[in-house]
């Protein structure tokens, strides 16, 4: 049976970091009360949650037993290439084209091709991004543009 190491070891270190800054703050802060929390109370609860999603990770790395995925570093750099592609796309041709080529930069990290799924992302993207951004706040973002 393979454990997951990377989560094990993860997850021991959020738990030593959580136990860490909670302990600190005890010990340097004053906590109050909860009627009158004290500057300690904030930082101390924070490192106990730190630590209890420590001890989740380690409890979750102990139990998983399945195989690792497969890390497929070409999807990782589509997606990362869909960010100064929407800027170049937002500049010269607007939102909505901005949009559509983040959508079709993005899908060609999936394994399947579903052109009716892409439309219907994009359709409801560009409504959305829209009906925020220009409507909703005002900022001159236009829906087309032609900078050629």
């Amino acid at each position: 049976m393979k454990r997951d190491i990377k989560d094990l070891a993860g997850g021991l270190l959020l738990l030593a970091f959580g136990v860490f800054w909670a302990g600190y703050a005890i010990t340097h802060y004053n906590l109050g009360s909860m009627r009158r929390m004290g500057p300690g109370m904030f930082p101390a609860g924070i490192g106990i949650l730190i630590a209890l999603m420590g001890i989740a990770l380690i409890v979750t790395s102990a139990l998983k037993t399945d195989a690792m995925p497969d890390i497929r570093p070409a999807a990782a750099l589509r997606v990362l290439a869909t960010v100064p592609a929407f800027a170049l796309a937002m500049y010269y041709l607007g939102l909505i084209p901005a949009i559509g080529t983040i959508v079709l930069i993005a899908w060609g990290a999936e394994d399947r091709f579903r052109p009716l799924a892409i439309v219907a992302l994009w359709a409801a993207l560009s409504i959305l991004a829209y009906t925020i951004f220009n409507l909703g706040l005002g900022l001159p973002m236009p829906a087309f543009r032609w900078r050629f």
